[in-house]
Parts: structure tokens; C-alpha cells; sequence
């Protein structure tokens, strides 16, 4: 189905339609995303017809009497590229209306993305009946010229010093080291009673489907891995750690302060304007310990934020 906007510029549609580009904004949004997962029984697209470009889309998940955005990923929801507001605001009533049966839940990216459309996008979906049911507090480091040792607390340098004092080294993995570094993550979080959403099979299959989007970082004391991270270039901007997990033995040298101090600097070096270092959120419950933290390493907080209709 295709439909015409009120600026005949822009067009919906249900259908891929061919010959045009598409620049997903946010790694979430890219077919060779999604075909990791489902294919979405739901799929809007718009279009600004002049340019032959995909500058919008929209793609839902049915899970028994529930339709679901994301249904496995970070965020879902909308991922809008370039189009005035006015055109975003019938493209959500077009998916919205086109969803007509059943429970509707989606999860927007972090407000910190793009904090002008994450506003707009929520006044609209409350405009069309929707709750909000989670704020997630999801913390960023915005990635600048000041090197992240000088942004962060004194207490996190003086961590800092005792890792350069023991030698640790920072190292950017190959993807030849993707389940080593997936076993060694796996065993840290289980450590601590905390689940990993990916199998070692799904993490293979998506650096292979999606390659150079998902980085491998470690730090080493001496030949032995003490703390690691695997993070997703979200886009050309935003670098998320998906993934950081550390050895528990070696908690009195904090090696995630210098962990996430090289991955900062990877940031700067491949001009990244935001090291995303993810929700803190536990048990349906802000994570207190987490979040101060992240703060210690100088991140600013910001929310991603789930809603509901029904």
C-alpha cells in the first residue's frame, strides 16, 4: 500500500519499493539487522520521492496479541532520517492506523541521540494514546578533544594510575577473537548473577552478517584478560558498549575505568561524537551503583523510554 503525504514530495508505504537508497540513521534499522532476528510481519517505509530515497521506517513484531518494536534489539520504534516534522507526525499515524488489532509496545532510541525528534516523537505517540511504562536512565560520554582522563573523577584516576602502575594494556581486538572474548564476558556477568541477551552463536552471526559494526576491546595483565567489551557502532556518530564485563578478582584496580578510557580514545581517533555506555537498569529498578559509576566517568545521563497502547 502506498499513500501520499500532504507534501507530495513524501509518500508511505508497506513495501520496500525499488531504486531507492536507504541510510538507515541508526544500525538497528538495516535489513541485514533485522534478518538476524525475524523478518517483522509490519514493515513502513517513507519516502521522499524526488530524491528516491528511504528517509523513514517503521517495523513491527507480532508476538501472540501484541505488536512489538523492537522485538530484539536495543530500540525500535522510528527511525527517521530527514523529513520535516510535519511529515514525521503523519508517517507515525499512518503506521499507527495500519496496526489495528492487538496491544502496541515500542522502545525509542536514548533521548541523548537526537533529543529534538526523541521530544517530538513522544508528544506524538502520547497525541495518539500512548503510555509511557519505562524510563531506562541511559548514560553517554560525549566524545570531544579532552581526553577522557580529564573528565573523570578523581577517585576513577586514581584507579586509573593503578592500572598504568601494574602495566595493564589496552588492546582493539580482531573479530578472529569474537568467542574467546564472548566466552570470557559470559563468565564475568555469570559471576554476578547477570545474563547475557545473545548466544555465542547470534554475536558470530552478527559480526559476520553486519561486519565492521561490532568492535572488540580488552585489557590485559600481562597475557591475562582482566576486563573486556564488546561495543556496536551504532552509526557514523555514536559508538555503543554493548557488552563490558570485568574480572571480579580484580575489582580493587577497577580495569572498566581503563578499559572505558581506551575505548574513548577509539572514539576520538575514529570520530565518534558519543561513547553510549547503556541503561542502568536492574530488575525493573534504576541501578544506583551503576549509575554513579558511569557518572564517576564523567557520562551525562539521559532516558530511553518505553510506551504502550492498548
Amino acid at each position: 500500500m502506498i499513500q501520499s503525504a500532504s507534501n507530495t514530495d513524501f509518500y508511505f508505504s508497506t513495501e520496500k519499493p525499488s531504486g531507492y537508497i536507504h541510510h538507515p540513521k541508526y544500525l538497528y534499522a538495516f535489513e541485514d539487522f533485522r534478518v538476524l532476528n525475524k523478518t517483522p510481519e509490519r514493515a513502513f517505509y517513507l519516502l521522499n520521492a524526488p530524491d528516491k530515497t528511504i528517509v523513514g521506517t517503521s517495523f513491527f513484531y507480532r508476538k501472540e496479541n501484541e505488536w512489538l518494536s523492537p522485538l530484539k534489539a536495543p530500540f525500535g520504534g522510528f527511525d527517521i532520517r530527514n523529513a520535516p516534522q510535519y511529515i514525521i507526525a503523519e508517517f507515525v499515524e499512518f503506521v499507527l492506523s495500519s496496526l489495528l488489532s492487538g496491544i502496541i509496545r515500542l522502545r525509542l532510541f536514548p533521548q541523548s541521540y537526537d533529543p529534538e525528534l526523541s521530544r517530538f516523537l513522544h508528544e506524538e505517540l502520547i497525541k495518539n494514546g500512548f503510555e509511557v511504562i519505562t524510563q531506562e536512565p541511559n548514560h553517554h560520554v560525549e566524545v570531544d578533544k579532552t581526553p577522557m582522563e580529564e573528565k573523570i573523577h578523581k577517585m576513577e584516576q586514581r584507579k586509573l594510575n593503578a592500572c598504568l602502575e601494574q602495566n595493564f594494556s589496552f588492546l582493539e581486538e580482531d573479530v578472529s577473537q569474537t568467542g574467546e572474548i564472548y566466552d570470557f564476558i559470559e563468565e564475568c556477568r555469570n559471576e554476578l548473577n547477570y545474563s547475557v541477551s545473545m548466544t555465542r552463536e547470534e554475536i558470530w552471526e552478527a559480526v559476520n552478517q553486519i561486519p565492521g559494526h561490532y568492535q572488540f576491546f580488552s585489557v590485559k595483565d600481562g597475557n591475562k584478560r582482566v576486563a573486556a567489551c564488546i561495543s556496536v557502532v551504532v552509526n557514523e556518530e555514536i559508538v555503543y558498549n554493548f557488552y563490558p564485563a570485568s574480572v571480579k578478582e580484580y575489582n580493587k584496580y577497577s580495569p572498566s575505568v581503563f578499559l572505558n578510557c581506551g575505548i574513548y580514545r577509539f572514539c576520538q581517533n575514529h570520530g565518534y561524537r558519543m561513547m553510549d555506555l547503556g541503561t542502568s537498569f536492574l530488575n525493573g529498578k534504576p541501578n544506583e551503583s551503576l549509575i554513579s559509576f558511569k557518572e564517576k566517568l564523567g557520562a551525562s545521563a539521559s532516558l530511553r523510554v518505553s510506551y504502550k497502547r492498548v
